[in-house]
């Protein structure tokens, strides 16, 4: 089952990986695992060579600004 997604730039090899796990039930509680457990099994879906920058002005605008 799906545990979360690692976005580029919230790693150092600025990679897009799912984090997956193996949820156990026992007498009716789901235990999870925390994102940062190494019980988990990651996957890169796609190697990543740099992480987009985002400048107000430039390449985004403030929902404010919109209006």
């Amino acid at each position: 089952m799906a545990h979360g997604f690692t976005y580029p730039d919230e790693n150092p090899d600025h990679d897009f990986i799912v984090r997956f796990w193996h949820p156990i039930m026992r007498n009716g509680v789901i235990e999870f695992e925390r994102p940062d457990s190494d019980k988990l099994d990651c996957r890169t879906i796609r190697e990543q060579q740099s992480v987009k920058s985002f400048v107000i002005g430039e390449n985004m605008s403030l929902a404010e600004d919109e209006r």
